[in-house]
């Protein structure tokens, strides 16, 4: 629910314009077609991610063993960013 709602700024206008062109084109090939480049568009990345998964699997392990280190990291840069005014 929380990944749905952080996606609903960059995903409701979008989809929104879109189903705006397809009511407006009056074709229901149009609107068919529209929505369905929408949502193979939307789902590249994940189906990406699911066919490399195996090959990330290195990735992934060091980012659970540096994970914290990493976070503290970015935390002292965008601490010592924010404060250079």
């Amino acid at each position: 629910m929380a990944f749905a709602a952080g996606w609903t700024p960059c995903l409701g206008p979008t989809l929104g314009t879109i189903l705006t062109a397809a009511a407006a084109g009056g074709s229901l090939a149009l609107g068919a077609g529209l929505l369905f480049l929408y949502a193979f568009g939307l789902g590249i990345p994940f189906i990406a991610l699911a066919l490399g998964y195996q090959r990330l699997q290195g990735s992934v392990s060091f980012l659970k063993r540096h994970g914290g280190a990493i976070e503290r990291t970015g935390g002292v840069l965008l601490s010592s960013s924010g404060s250079s005014s």
